[in-house]
This record gives C-alpha cells, sequence and structure tokens, in this order.
C-alpha cells in the first residue's frame, strides 16, 4: 500500500515540477529522486527497513514515469495509475530483473506504455460503438 502511495506521487510530483516549475523532466525527475534519497538516508529508521531500502528506488523508477511528454500522458490519473502499475510490478518483479543495467526505467517504460495503450483502447471503443450507434440510427432511418 504505502509503495503503491510512493509510486503514484513520484509520478504525479515529477511531472507537476516538471511543467509548474519549469524546471524541465531530468531536473524534476533528479530533484524528486535525490530528496527521497536524501531523506530516507537521514532517517533511516523512519519505515521498516524493506521500505526504506525500496521506497526510494520506487520513487526514482516513478519520476522517470513523470518525465513523459504533455502530449502524451493525457491526465495525472494516468501518471498515477502508471505510477502504481510500476510499483506493483516492482514488488513482484522477484529477480527477474537481476543483474539488468536500466531495470528501474525499463520498468517505467512497460508501466507508462501499458497504461497509455489501455487507455487509447478504451477511449477508441466509446468512440467506435458511437460512430457505430449513430450510422445504424442513420441507416435505419433512412431505410423507411
Amino acid at each position: 500500500m504505502i509503495t503503491a502511495v510512493a509510486g503514484t506521487v513520484g509520478s504525479t510530483l515529477t511531472f507537476y515540477v516538471s511543467e509548474h516549475y519549469k524546471q524541465g523532466p531530468v531536473r524534476s525527475s533528479a530533484l524528486v529522486s535525490v530528496a527521497a534519497g536524501l531523506f530516507f538516508y537521514c532517517f533511516p529508521h523512519a519505515l521498516n527497513s524493506y521500505l526504506t531500502k525500496n521506497i526510494p528506488l520506487i520513487l526514482m523508477g516513478t519520476s522517470f514515469i513523470g518525465m513523459v511528454s504533455p502530449k502524451y500522458y493525457g491526465s495525472y490519473f494516468r501518471l498515477a495509475a502508471a505510477g502504481m502499475l510500476f510499483s506493483i510490478i516492482y514488488s513482484k518483479k522477484s529477480l527477474f530483473f537481476e543483474g539488468f543495467g536500466g531495470a528501474l526505467g525499463a520498468l517505467a517504460f512497460i508501466s507508462l506504455l501499458t497504461v497509455i495503450s489501455t487507455f487509447n483502447l478504451i477511449s477508441r471503443k466509446f468512440k467506435v460503438s458511437r460512430v457505430y450507434v449513430r450510422a445504424r440510427r442513420r441507416f435505419l432511418n433512412n431505410r423507411n
């Protein structure tokens, strides 16, 4: 639960800092990552050892999600969903990505791509069904 909240905060906070404070995506990601790392470095007993070790990594990984272009993100809800998906995948990944460089970036890419694709498919389905209903009504009305 706490990791999912950290995931949503990391992605949305990075995007917010990037867009509203005009810091750019790289600087915003670095700011969120360094702030999280410093907090847990200075206060190592604030949470249990698992969370102290993994929350900075989750925040860093989800800050990569927050680096997305405003043209593609859609809404803060999508960023939050991608951050939550990232934290779920990260907590369940076990040793799959062990030894691979760029594991956090790869997970961020997978999470963001999944959420953007899902929302696009859902919106297209509704658009297609609306077009179908309009065409059907027009066809049936012209037939009579």
